[in-house]
């Protein structure tokens, strides 16, 4: 054996090695011979969640920093065990509920990488397109969220392995698409992998959705979210003939998850998820000069708007999880609805009376807000939850369809109310 290098070549005439220790010899000399655990030499650890399938972990390769988050440094003894006991009752877990997600890790599966855990302690994982069979993520609490991550990273890997087989839409074109669980845009490949990692994660929260409320939340949430992406999907331009069978899948599944849920659970799920579109409007939309215009004239003469000029232009922002969200009304829904006896109320006097139930009081609490920073947008996100409570169905819908060109026309006429520019701006179809 040679190994080449800026100092020149050497020639291995001898390697071996047992359970005891490495050897290496070279040049009639002995280079090396170091027992396992030895300086300069550590063994690979190994794991085993599938029956007689063996799992590497890598934590020492100088390669494997291949994803979006740093890998860990080597795991101490503590943090390998726990990791190869939260994988045996991760793969336990899979096999008695979701078998068919349990044989294709078996079959994929061969590398899992530590990852460093975020700042928050937040669970996070990761996959590449280059390096299929291995699923990288921090160590977790317990084992059902563990299985929770490797069934998300189990459905990129299966959708890009698909990929490099069966092209599912065509190169290219713009991030215009809105992933409900994101804030920035996404081009029609990133979306189609987001919408199939979280079908992932819905099937999983519906094997544990009988488990409380807040497991209850997790399924009916990440449900709606993908249906909201895989609507999306169905009339995508760019997706190739197989793409729009292999969404149509999607949906057909989706379609069959009807599981009913407590109704306070639905109510919450669709604030959050509707509050997430207010959002992601007011930080991705561009009005055309045209159609504020259009808008401001109807408004000013109280006639019904019928649309017109051109649309609005999708402007890309830093990528960030919708789900950072820690502050506004939805937050305050959720957590109250999953945590009702933390003690927690919310600082802000309009989200105090929106989870309290007093309509009136948070719409007349975030317009002030909104008269002193028409940029906020926690302010612009309540009044939307307000106004459809309290009965305003027609500026509720134009605020979370249009939230852009209701504050672009509210800027224009500071001293008309906010809901009367909303409502004036609804198109009925």
């Amino acid at each position: 054996m040679r190994l080449s290098g800026e100092a020149g070549t050497l020639r291995i005439d001898a390697a071996s090695g047992d359970a005891d220790g490495v050897r290496v010899e070279a040049g009639g000399g002995r280079l090396l011979d170091a027992g396992v655990g030895g300086i300069g030499w550590l063994p690979v650890r190994r794991t085993r969640p599938f029956d007689a399938v063996e799992v590497l972990v890598d934590d020492q390769d100088p390669w494997r920093d291949c994803y979006h988050r740093p890998s860990a440094p080597r795991l101490d003894d503590v943090s390998a065990d726990r990791l190869d006991r939260l994988t045996a009752e991760a793969g336990q877990w899979l096999r008695a509920h979701l078998p068919a997600h349990a044989d294709a890790l078996a079959g994929l599966l061969r590398t899992l990488v530590p990852l460093r855990p975020p700042p928050s302690g937040n669970p996070v994982s990761a996959t590449s397109r280059d390096a299929l069979g291995a699923i990288a993520l921090s160590v977790p609490a317990d084992a059902r969220t563990l299985a929770l991550l490797l069934v998300h990273e189990l459905q990129h890997t299966k959708l890009g392995a698909l990929l490099d087989l069966v092209p599912l839409h065509r190169p290219g074109g713009p991030a215009r698409y809105r992933a409900p669980w994101r804030l920035d845009p996404r081009p029609v490949g990133a979306l189609l992998q987001g919408a199939y990692a979280h079908l992932g994660v819905a099937e999983v929260w519906r094997c544990r959705r009988h488990e409380g409320t807040a497991a209850a939340f997790e399924y009916a949430y990440w449900r709606e979210q993908t249906i909201r992406a895989v609507r999306q999907l169905a009339d995508a331009a760019e997706l190739t003939a197989a793409g729009r069978a292999f969404v149509a899948d999607m949906a057909s599944t989706l379609r069959g998850w009807r599981d009913p849920v407590d109704g306070a659970v639905e109510a919450a799920v669709r604030d959050v998820a509707d509050a997430s579109a207010v959002r992601w409007g007011l930080a991705n939309l561009v009005p055309d000069p045209m159609e504020v215009e259009l808008a401001l004239r109807a408004v000013r003469r109280g006639e019904p708007w019928s649309g017109g000029g051109p649309a609005p232009i999708v402007t890309a922002t830093a990528a960030r999880p919708a789900l950072a969200v820690r502050s506004g009304p939805e937050a305050a829904v959720r957590r109250q609805l999953v945590a009702p006896g933390s003690g927690f109320f919310p600082d802000d006097p309009a989200d105090r009376a929106y989870v309290a139930g007093d309509v009136a009081g948070a719409l007349m609490a975030y317009q002030r807000r909104l008269i002193d920073d028409p940029e906020d947008s926690d302010a612009w996100v309540g009044l939307m939850l307000a106004a459809r409570r309290g009965g305003h169905s027609d500026a509720a819908h134009t605020l979370m369809a249009r939230p852009d060109l209701v504050r672009a026309t509210h800027q224009a006429v500071p001293d008309t109310d906010v809901l009367t520019v909303a409502a004036a701006l609804t198109q009925r179809r």
